[in-house]
């Protein structure tokens, strides 16, 4: 689910992996679970469920929400409870584009094997390192702004590849002019 909002002096890019509905039904099914596991005696396993539904409920529905000032700066709120806002000028970045699943965690797995590489001074064992067929097809995909050096900052969260970026797409490259 995507979202753009111009408000004259801002635009608010609001996405979020998961639909309300999906989250709801979700929270249901664990509810459900959780009275027939209460039902029948098992009282530590129906308060995790329900602890679960809870947890789905709020957390499933949080949304990462990028907000882009006329003064130049944007501002990305991450979908965690207590996470810090970030938030970086314009003038940062020199381009704009859509990142796949596959791409984002093979710059991950990089980033974890140079770290290791700067603390063990060795090579990243091989039963640590992940295949990279292990990346392939997946389907989901957010916006980044590409810096001039060092890594992309995401301004969505990961949305299905049904979702069109392209209107929030456009919108942001025409902020960077």
């Amino acid at each position: 689910m995507l979202r753009v909002e111009d408000a004259g002096e801002t635009l608010t890019v609001t996405s979020r992996l998961a639909r309300p509905r999906a989250v709801a039904v979700l929270a249901g099914a664990l509810l459900a679970v959780a009275a027939v596991a209460w039902a029948n005696g098992a009282a530590g396993g129906a308060a995790a469920l329900a602890a679960g539904a809870a947890l789905a409920v709020v957390l499933g529905g949080l949304a990462t929400r990028a907000r882009f000032d006329r003064r130049g700066r944007v501002t990305v709120l991450a979908p965690l409870p207590f996470g810090r806002p970030v938030v970086r000028p314009l003038s940062d970045f020199h381009a704009v584009r859509v990142e796949g699943g596959e791409e984002a965690r093979r710059r991950r797995h990089a980033r974890l094997a140079a770290r290791y590489r700067r603390t063990a001074g060795e090579e990243m064992p091989a039963w640590l390192v992940r295949p990279p067929e292990h990346a392939a097809g997946d389907p989901h995909r957010r916006i980044v702004l590409v810096p001039r050096s060092g890594e992309p900052l995401a301004v969505t969260s990961w949305v299905p590849e049904h979702d069109d970026l392209e209107p929030a797409l456009r919108r942001i490259e025409a902020l960077l002019g």
